[in-house]
Formats: structure tokens, sequence, C-alpha cells
């Protein structure tokens, strides 16, 4: 892409697209290490496995 040849209003909209796929990426990088810790605090804090798991569900949405 010619960054160059783009009107303020494309470059902003090119600015935001990047920044947006930026944070998607770090959020793909990061929560599976969040929710792994969280986890572990949930079950030494006495927490129920099984209705940690419920929790998460399929594909990360809550079952029922």
């Amino acid at each position: 892409m010619d960054y160059k040849k783009l009107t303020e209003e494309q470059l902003e909209e090119a600015r935001t697209a990047i920044l947006i796929e930026k944070e998607r990426r770090a959020n793909l990088a990061q929560i599976p290490a969040a929710i792994q810790e969280l986890a572990v605090k949930y079950t030494d804090g006495g927490g129920d496995r099984e209705a940690l798991i419920k929790a998460v569900g399929e594909q990360g949405r809550p079952e029922g």
C-alpha cells in the first residue's frame, strides 16, 4: 500500500485498522496465559473445576 497517495481520512482509517489488528493479535497471545493463571487461582482457592469448565464452555461461550 502506498501511504503517500492516501487522503488524510484514508490514512487515519488504515492507522485505526492496524491498531485494531495489533490489539487483536496481542489479545490472542496473552489471553490463554491469563486464563490459565486465573484458573489456577480459582481452583487453588477452592473453586470447582467443573464449574470453571462450564463457565468457559465450548468456544469460550458460557454454557446454558
